[in-house]
């Protein structure tokens, strides 16, 4: 049986408070951090976005971004050399390792992608996009990074201890703003919050879309 995810616990204003398993964060309301990545291609700047799968507990065949949860790790060994696990570490952490896990990146002779903190490129500022609910209370840090020319995405969910492919796309930045606005698709709420400050904003806007142009033209 595969061990509990221990997550972190933080307050309003981002002091970390303690660490918890996942599904009791949840239960009890607990504030939590989480990434949100943006990974746009190199060729045309469009981003790829999950579609989940029907099993889910939550938002089931909903577009969303991927990412995932702040969880207690190899940030925790490192502050056992005598190194402490600063917020910024454990998100910029999380946000390595959820590129290299979810996205599953393969370059065009079919070697895996490691994705390194270079490549990452925060958005704002840690746990800026806020999710308030009485069934998830989360602040979420939304990175971007390019995925280089030729490569190809093989994401993968589990599911009751079970490996599955996760059905993606690739979508512009206006194509999402449209789908939002006209209700055409579901979305997943970590998604919703980036297209409702985008449609509340201009200027979000463009510095998103500034932002996407900047990291799909790394190389």
């Amino acid at each position: 049986m595969k061990p509990p995810e221990i997550i972190y616990v933080v307050n309003r204003t981002l002091q970390l408070v303690g660490a918890v398993e996942r599904k009791f964060a949840h239960e009890a309301g607990l504030c939590h951090l989480t990434v949100l990545l943006l990974a746009a291609r190199r060729e045309d700047e469009k981003i790829a976005v999950q579609v989940r799968s029907p099993k889910k507990r939550t938002f089931p065949n909903a577009l969303d971004i991927f990412g995932g949860h702040c969880a207690v790790g190899a940030e925790v060994a490192s502050a056992f050399i005598g190194n402490s696990a600063t917020l910024e570490t454990i998100v910029a952490e999380t946000a390595i390792r959820e590129a290299t896990e979810e996205l599953r990146l393969v370059d065009s002779t079919g070697c895996p992608i490691v994705v390194t903190a270079d490549q990452l490129h925060l958005l704002g500022v840690i746990g800026e996009f806020e999710m308030d609910s009485v069934a998830n209370r989360e602040k979420s840090s939304l990175f971007a990074l390019g995925i280089p020319a030729g490569a190809t995405l093989h994401p993968m969910d589990e599911q009751d201890g079970q490996h599955e492919p996760v059905r993606h796309e690739f979508l512009s930045l206006e194509e999402l703003l449209a789908i939002h606005r006209a209700g055409q698709r579901q979305i997943a709420d970590g998604l919703d919050r980036v297209l409702r400050r985008a449609s509340a904003s201009d200027e979000f806007t463009h510095s998103l879309s500034e932002f996407i142009s900047h990291v799909a033209s790394i190389v």
